[in-house]
């Protein structure tokens, strides 16, 4: 279940642009006066909505749009990459060219792959890099057909006021106000198999 937190990060990039929430909520089959959290489906959808509505897959919070459809050609770009260290690059390349802000790149050290975001305007809300973060690991995760475990994930920022739910990233240790922000998995996993075709 998503809770009703990340519901609300997302209809944000809707009112921050003026535009009225309701049709987007309906078309995801989220009754507008919803108080407790959504399923996956449902967040799935709102997610597709917002894209379709603003034009933007990453709800507008990078330097530049990732129009709809760059998802779909991010996986098409690493669907042969045969394993996930060479997928997890080709796909940071990918948005880096997409969005320009931030850029993503993966350090190996000390038997852990840091995937490292560097944001030359500054900190962005926390919503902007976990939202990052969904698009990159889930589209890995689908890759290797399993779940990466991860071992840490950092925010540059500050913590989101009374939003425990930040805390509580694919059963990772979150830690915010960092230099920058990270996902780490150990690095061993970049040897899997992609098996999607």
């Amino acid at each position: 279940m998503i809770s009703q937190g990340f519901v609300q990060d997302a209809l944000a990039s809707l009112t921050a642009r003026g535009i009225d929430p309701g049709p987007v909520l309906a078309r995801a089959g989220i009754a507008p006066d919803a108080r407790g959290p959504v399923d996956n489906l449902q967040y799935g959808r709102l997610w597709l909505a917002i894209a379709d509505r603003i034009g933007c897959e990453i709800f507008g919070m990078a330097a530049r749009p990732m129009r709809p459809g760059s998802f779909a050609l991010m996986g098409h770009a690493v669907l042969h990459a045969g394993r996930l260290e060479r997928a997890l690059p080709r796909a940071l390349r990918f948005l880096n060219v997409v969005l320009d802000d931030p850029q993503g790149r993966l350090v190996l050290r000390d038997g852990r792959a840091e995937i490292v975001l560097t944001d030359r305007a500054g900190p962005r809300p926390a919503f902007a890099y976990r939202a990052y973060w969904l698009i990159l690991l889930g589209l890995m995760c689908w890759l290797v057909g399993r779940r990466l475990p991860l071992v840490r994930v950092d925010f540059a920022g500050p913590a989101p006021p009374n939003r425990q739910d930040y805390r509580q990233f694919f059963g990772a240790p979150v830690h915010f106000d960092q230099p920058e922000s990270r996902l780490v998995l150990a690095a061993r996993h970049l040897a899997l198999p992609t098996i999607r075709s």
